[in-house]
């Protein structure tokens, strides 16, 4: 987001800064893939053994959403007579007449954007956004998505905007997306105790839940015990 001292014209400040916006939550959601799904692959065991058809709906469903962000970042600059919010809107407010430097170096990280988004793309319209009739029947292939895909358009919008931030203002922006109270590190954390617990068969929390065992059944079970 820009300062009150920004120097940038009205029009191209406020598409920067709902850029800068969209941008942030696109990175926010691919944290939560990385995190959760890639980092540490030992996690992705503990959700297959406390909740795998939830996990695994997540997943699908996060990927869907980064999709469909992506390719609105990527959409041109008007549909019809609608103007979009996207790269393309800055690059046209940014023109090679009035900004000849900056346009070439926008148009730069847009063609980085464009080339890893062109799967993105193709789900959006074929499968996410729209129902394509030969694709929902399977007999049309769609190219696959990868996650690093992701990872560098993320950052090669980043590079479009600190471009911008550099021309107006003589500075970069740090984009950094810092980890949210009450985010997935808590409930990894929270998990992971809950899958010790559950390993040593703990009478106070089961799967993240407590579990009230009587002393009754908790004698029962230790003269089982003494008994094995």
């Amino acid at each position: 987001m820009r300062d009150q001292k920004s120097k940038m014209p009205d029009a191209i400040g406020a598409t920067y800064d709902a850029l800068d916006r969209q941008l942030a939550w696109f990175q926010r959601t691919l944290n939560s893939i990385y995190d959760l799904y890639i980092e540490k692959p030992a996690q992705v065991d503990v959700f297959n053994q406390i909740a795998p058809d939830f996990f695994g709906f997540l997943q699908t469903t996060l990927i869907d959403s980064l999709i469909v962000q992506l390719s609105r970042l990527t959409d041109a600059e008007a549909n019809q007579s609608k103007k979009n919010l996207s790269f393309k809107r800055l690059a046209v407010l940014m023109d090679a007449n009035n900004y000849p430097d900056l346009n070439a170096e926008i148009l730069k990280y847009m063609a980085v954007i464009e080339k890893h988004s062109a799967s993105a793309r193709k789900h959006r319209n074929k499968r996410v956004a729209h129902s394509d009739l030969n694709v929902a029947l399977s007999s049309l292939k769609l190219p696959d998505v990868f996650v690093v895909d992701f990872k560098e358009a993320l950052k090669a919008g980043r590079d479009l905007l600190n471009a911008v931030a550099r021309y107006f203002d003589g500075f970069e922006v740090s984009h950094t997306v810092a980890p949210a109270p009450g985010g997935v590190s808590s409930l990894l954390h929270a998990m992971n105790r809950a899958h010790a617990a559950k390993a040593a068969n703990s009478f106070e929390y089961y799967m993240g839940f407590k579990r009230e065992v009587s002393n009754a059944q908790q004698n029962l079970d230790l003269d089982t015990q003494k008994k094995s």
